[in-house]
């Protein structure tokens, strides 16, 4: 097996677009709010602000000429670009990868996690949706429409065609990431494809047609069955972990309007998880969670959370990877910075977590 690779979660969020000026307030990007976040109890770490005040726009080509030299300096092997796909072939968020695309002399090696989830208001009736923004929604409510903004559905042929050849020119990118010549595409929510295989299978066609062995097919925090077209599942944290501690009360600690679970606790979760002889499970880790910068006290957050930490347990999971025999492991995220989660230097912690990569990276393996 080659050298392992570390991947990052990648939001490509931090740009305008008109449905974000429609939903959210003209202007609405990430970084809106970011800037607004507010400490909720002592010791709070908000707002998070980039070093060097580095609000930057994905629109801008310096800015990923920059997110690129950064990767490949501090051990980075590739990013995972969050792909939003809804009913009808609808794209939003989708300007940074195509430009990607484009600007072919940017060394940013990449791939494609689908998230697919509907956005919706908090008010909507929809289980499972994205409730992206709820503290910038004002007063409306769901006696005006159902509360959706953007519906997710998966069609057959005809639709699973149309987003496959919308792919397809990402795919045979020399800087695509690949597994066995295969790109990789992850699937956030694979539980919620009723179509699931045939889809799969569908594409996979496709793809030996367009002269691919087949696409990498990754389900997110999924148990995979032994009839699944999947070719792998990934452990994304810390929604692997949530899941499970939302049943948990006792592992919370309130902290004025919002709560909190420790963040050791996450990582012993991690490590303790055991996995059924042959079965491709790709290793996840987090640097850092806090949404209240989105859902205020509606926000939950990780606590006792450290550069050193992150540093030590993310070395015990690439080992952990390695024993595995996994080509990937995966970090979340690189600038999620509405939920607390980027490696992208801040004024509190400057480069610290990107050097925890490259320190990690460099004993085992970069791209």
């Amino acid at each position: 097996m080659e050298k392992i690779r570390a991947i990052a979660i990648y939001l490509p969020q931090f740009h305008r677009v008109p449905e974000n000026d429609e939903w959210w307030g003209e202007g609405f990007t990430e970084w809106v709010a970011v800037k607004k976040a507010k400490p909720l109890f002592n010791g709070h770490n908000q707002p998070r602000i980039p070093l060097n005040d580095n609000w930057y726009n994905l629109m801008d080509k310096k800015t990923m000429e920059w997110q690129s030299q950064l990767a490949q300096k501090y051990g980075i092997g590739g990013f995972a670009f969050y792909h939003y796909w809804f009913e009808n072939g609808r794209r939003i968020l989708e300007k940074p990868a195509e430009n990607l695309l484009k600007w072919k002399d940017i060394d940013m090696p990449f791939c494609f996690s689908w998230a697919n989830e509907s956005w919706i208001r908090t008010w909507s009736n929809v289980k499972g949706g994205n409730a992206w923004a709820g503290i910038y929604e004002g007063k409306e409510n769901s006696k005006k429409d159902d509360g959706i903004l953007l519906k997710q559905s998966y069609g057959r042929e005809r639709a699973w065609k149309e987003h496959f050849d919308y792919l397809l020119p990402f795919f045979v990118d020399k800087r695509y990431i690949k597994i066995d010549g295969k790109p990789v595409f992850l699937i956030y929510k694979p539980g919620s494809v009723p179509c699931l295989n045939q889809m799969i299978r569908y594409w996979n066609r496709m793809a030996i047609n367009n002269g691919l062995p087949g696409v990498y097919m990754i389900g997110v925090n999924y148990t995979k069955s032994p009839y699944s077209a999947l070719d792998a599942t990934m452990e994304q944290e810390p929604g692997m972990y949530f899941s499970k501690a939302y049943t948990m009360p006792e592992v919370w600690h309130w902290l004025g309007s919002t709560k909190g679970v420790e963040y050791e606790k996450l990582w012993e979760d991690v490590f303790s998880r055991n996995h059924r002889a042959g079965e491709k499970v790709f290793l996840g880790g987090v640097v850092d969670y806090d949404s209240t910068p989105r859902h205020a006290g509606r926000g939950d957050l990780l606590l006792g959370v450290t550069p050193e930490k992150f540093k030590e347990n993310f070395r015990l999971l690439v080992e952990k990877s390695i024993e595995m025999n996994n080509e990937l492991v995966f970090i979340n995220a690189w600038n999620e910075w509405g939920e607390g989660m980027y490696l992208e230097p801040d004024k509190k912690n400057g480069f610290q977590y990107l050097e925890a990569v490259k320190e990690v990276m460099g004993k085992y393996g970069a791209r």
